[in-house]
């Protein structure tokens, strides 16, 4: 499973999982809707769509 690790200008960083390509690398720096990757296999379906459900609900 390949994924990011994205700090944003607030300091905050953003996991993103599940990737099966990634368009960035190390120390690259990124704009708001850039394209860094494409979704790959989901492993495990019912834990992504719970974590969506709670960030969405906060």
């Amino acid at each position: 499973m390949k994924y990011l690790i994205i700090r944003n200008h607030s300091g905050l960083f953003c996991k993103y999982g599940e990737l099966g390509t990634s368009n960035v690398k190390v120390g690259d720096t990124v704009e708001a809707g850039q394209l860094i990757g494409h979704v790959g296999s989901v492993l495990n379906s019912k834990m992504i769509a719970r974590m969506l459900s709670n960030i969405y609900k906060s």
